[in-house]
């Protein structure tokens, strides 16, 4: 189990009521193989808004587990078509986020993989938007 640097690229796009936000941000991580699964892992950019974060997914059958570490922290959990609960905590103070998985898309082959979530995401009881988050990334040659 050692950990690689990976080159990841990362699609975000979020839509609620009526309009849509994109972001693609190219990022370096690490991926760590585990007995079953993976993480991938990255420290978020400054643009991101969350300040000095580490994000990790880890791939696990069945489900992908985001956490979020630093000036920003939660704990979301996916599982296509199941409904979570989650604690975000940010500089500004603590919300819940409730999730409804609608997809969990994973895939490592030689080094190489992708993550697809598409989830809908409702801050603290508000009106929930959709997300669609993808990320592609390879070993750093």
């Amino acid at each position: 189990m050692e950990k690689r640097p990976v080159l990841i690229h990362l699609e975000s796009v979020q839509t609620q009521g009526g309009g849509n936000e994109r972001v693609e941000q190219d990022l370096t991580g690490t991926l760590l193989t585990l007995e079953q699964g993976w993480t991938l892992s990255y420290r978020e950019p400054e643009a991101s808004g969350l300040g000095e974060t580490r994000t990790t997914l880890t791939v696990a059958p069945g489900k992908v587990i985001l956490t979020r570490e630093g000036e920003t922290a939660c704990r979301m959990v996916f599982r296509a078509g199941r409904r979570t609960l989650a604690d975000y905590r940010t500089p500004y103070g603590r919300f819940d986020l409730e999730i409804l998985t609608r997809r969990v898309s994973a895939c490592l082959e030689d080094g190489a993989g992708r993550v697809e979530l598409v989830y809908s995401l409702s801050l603290g009881g508000g009106e929930p938007g959709e997300t669609r988050l993808t990320l592609t990334f390879r070993e750093e040659e």
